[in-house]
Order: C-alpha cells, then sequence, then structure tokens
C-alpha cells in the first residue's frame, strides 16, 4: 500500500482493531477478524482510474453547466448544452432517467411536471410520449425556445462530444441498467473515456458502473444530511418521527463510510459536494486521499472566483450569461 494511503488509512484500521477489541475481549480473535475484514476489503475493492486516464477528463475541466446553462435555456436539452459552450463553459452536466420502455433520457426528476407541459413519472411514459412533451415550456425564455425536446442520452454525447466539451452523467437509480447503458455508449464512443464522467449520490451506482467497467472516471456526490433532509436547509423528507431519526442517523454513519471508506472502496477518482460544504482544508482532505474535487451548484460571482482561483477546484453552475 502506498505510503500516503497507508497514513490516511491507518488510524481507521487501527480504530477497527480497538473496536473490535472491545467486543471480542480476545487478541487472537481480533488479529483473525482484522485480517478477514482486511481480505474482504481487498477482494472487493477496485482500483481506481489511471491518473493520467483521470487528468485527460477532469484536467480540462472547470467551469460546468449545471444541466447545461439551465438559467439561459432548458435545463438537460441539447439547447442548454450548446449554450454552455457558447457562453463559455468548457464543460456540461445533465441527468440520466429512463422512459417506461427503456430508453434512456435526459431528466433531473422522476416526474416530467416541473419541466414540461406534460405530468407524469418519467417510468411511466413511453419514448414516444416523452417526445411530444415541450421541454422548454416552464423556462422564463420558452418563448425562444418553444419545442424544444427532452433529448436522448445519446443524442446529448454526441452533440457534447462534437462541441469538445467535458460531461458530467448524473445517475440517480437503476445502477444495474445504467452500468450497461453506460458500459455500451462508451464502447460506441470510446472518446467518452477521456470526455466523461458519471457521478451519483448511490454508490451502488458508481460500484456496479466500476465493476463493469474499471476504465470509465467516477465520482461520488455527496451534501450534509442527504438522506434525511430535502435539501441543505430544506425540510426533513419525512413526516414520520422515527423514520427521520431513522434517516438522520444513517446520515451520520453514512457521511464517516464515505469519507474513510467508500472512496478506497470503490476507487474514486474525484468527489462531487455541495457548495456549503467546502473549505480550504476540506479540499486538501481529499487531495491526500487522491481524489479531485467538485462543486455545486455555485451562481455567485464571487463564490465562483473564490472556488476555482482561491480553492483550485472545478464548480458547477445554473448560470451561465453571455460573456
Amino acid at each position: 500500500m502506498p505510503v500516503r494511503l497507508l497514513a490516511v488509512l491507518g488510524p481507521q484500521v487501527f480504530a477497527v482493531f480497538l473496536i473490535i477489541l472491545a467486543i471480542t475481549r480476545n487478541l487472537q480473535t481480533t488479529a483473525l477478524t482484522l485480517v478477514l475484514l482486511g481480505a474482504c476489503l481487498y477482494h472487493f475493492r477496485i482500483a481506481p482510474v489511471s491518473e493520467k486516464a483521470v487528468e485527460a477528463v477532469l484536467g480540462r475541466s472547470r467551469v460546468v453547466g449545471h444541466r447545461g446553462a439551465s438559467r439561459q435555456a432548458p435545463e438537460n436539452t441539447i439547447a442548454a448544452i450548446g449554450t454552455a459552450k457558447k457562453n463559455g463553459a468548457d464543460s456540461v452536466e445533465f441527468d440520466l432517467e429512463y422512459t417506461k420502455d427503456g430508453v434512456p433520457v435526459l431528466l433531473h426528476d422522476d416526474t416530467v411536471d416541473r419541466t414540461t407541459d406534460g405530468t407524469g413519472d418519467i417510468k411511466d411514459l413511453t419514448f414516444a410520449e416523452v417526445q411530444q412533451l415541450d421541454a422548454a415550456a416552464k423556462h422564463p425564455e420558452a418563448s425562444k425556445f418553444k419545442g424544444e425536446r427532452i433529448p436522448t442520452l445519446e443524442e446529448a454525447v454526441k452533440v457534447s462530444l462534437d462541441l469538445g466539451l467535458v460531461m458530467y452523467i448524473d445517475v440517480k437509480r437503476l445502477p444495474e441498467d445504467s452500468a450497461e447503458t453506460l458500459h455500451t455508449l462508451f464502447q460506441k464512443y470510446p472518446d467518452l473515456y477521456k470526455s466523461a464522467a458519471v457521478v451519483s449520490f448511490l454508490p451502488t451506482v458508481i460500484y456496479k458502473i466500476r465493476s463493469q467497467d474499471p476504465n470509465i472516471v467516477t465520482a461520488l456526490t455527496w451534501r450534509p444530511r442527504f438522506f434525511s433532509y430535502s435539501s441543505v436547509d430544506g425540510e426533513p423528507k419525512y413526516s414520520q418521527t422515527w423514520k427521520h431519526f431513522l434517516y438522520s442517523f444513517w446520515d451520520v454513519v453514512y457521511e464517516y463510510l464515505l469519507h474513510y471508506w467508500l472512496w478506497y472502496i470503490e476507487g474514486v477518482s474525484a468527489v462531487n459536494m455541495n457548495n456549503h460544504s467546502i473549505s480550504r482544508e476540506y479540499v486538501k482532505f481529499w487531495a491526500d486521499r487522491g481524489c479531485r474535487m467538485l462543486v455545486w451548484t455555485v451562481n455567485d460571482p464571487d463564490e465562483k472566483n473564490y472556488f476555482s482561483n482561491t480553492l483550485g477546484v472545478i464548480y458547477m453552475t445554473d448560470d451561465l450569461p453571455p460573456q
């Protein structure tokens, strides 16, 4: 194990050793248990992508259009991707969803209600039905983009490649389907290996994708209280007290697992963090683990300058005004 990783993981291994020893009260049993846990860790761990491959993708990414230039154009559309490029972004982020008949498309929400002139869950609508929707209907500049469609994932990828944009593909569900979809897409368009990264809040998604194709650059997304609250400073997700406390407890456990174990087991190349969680020390924390930092969502000009020029991290933004 490299010295840097030993320095990072050593205290955690020692802490686990003490916990097991406190439970078993037997040094031999503790040592054997630790060896078995180490063997499991070695077996299930996926080695990270090479630094050269990571640099090919993340090294040329500084400003990411979040769902495209989503303030200037309808989010998760071809228009938003093109506008992001036109207005100075070198990268775009978009969200992967699936229609009822299994077509991978771009959509952030579970439903089409917020962004289109339709209603219903995306998983209950066929691709033909989705194609009838106006993806610009709810945007402030709807009149400029009337008739904009919800694009397929492949359409978005082809346009982004043609424009020379780095892509961040955000996966929210269906780990096995998404792993197959993305592996097939990366094989069809090999330039994606040096032009795209897959990001997700869900470690199951990242693990499935990296198991299917360990050459894909990936990042784990996180924000405080993700499982228990709708946003950093939002309302609780669950009205039942017991459920709220259960998920609040899981938030604490998961925060520890993410910061000290999951990044290593899954071999991620970066972390995608909420802008309220970032400091110089936090950037260093992840740099010591060999992980680059992405920050979302940064719309204030002063914050953009701070994250990019002072902290030297990649930031995602909704707001990309014409230059």
